[in-house]
């Protein structure tokens, strides 16, 4: 059996002005782990995910983007499919999440999700695409 590590890293961003001290961290009171794509754990490939949404009514993920990038070289002609893959995987575990409704309305930047094997630890992962690709979100 191959051991999958799923890391996930929230950041909630914010339009308020800067303050001295950072705000606590905006937990899902509910979370849904993203599944591995098996083809993907079969080619030994690892990616990075970045999310972007808002907290909507009852505390669901609104008007989310994910981009990804994997540990294909970007010249493979399998990359772009791979990374789409890891990029429907998040979206689908994102959109179940819930937040509590005090956080309606925050937008939440820098979701980073890592699918790494555990056979690959030292592996190099360009950064995602810009979110500014993603229809109605602005580059970060």
């Amino acid at each position: 059996m191959t051991m999958i590590a799923l890391i996930i890293s929230l950041a909630a961003g914010s339009s308020a002005a800067a303050q001295d001290v950072a705000p606590p961290a905006i937990r899902p009171i509910e979370r849904v782990m993203p599944v591995y794509p098996a083809y993907a754990v079969g080619l030994g490939v690892n990616a990075v995910c970045l999310g972007q949404f808002e907290i909507g009514a009852g505390g669901v993920p609104a008007d989310l983007c994910v981009r990804c990038s994997t540990s294909l070289p970007a010249s493979s002609p399998s990359a772009e499919r791979t990374a789409a893959s890891f990029a429907h995987a998040s979206e689908a575990a994102i959109s179940q999440w819930r937040y509590d409704e005090d956080h309606i309305g925050t937008r939440m930047t820098d979701v980073r999700l890592s699918f790494l094997l555990p056979d690959e630890p030292d592996v190099e992962i360009p950064d995602p695409p810009a979110m500014g690709e993603c229809p109605g979100h602005e580059a970060s």
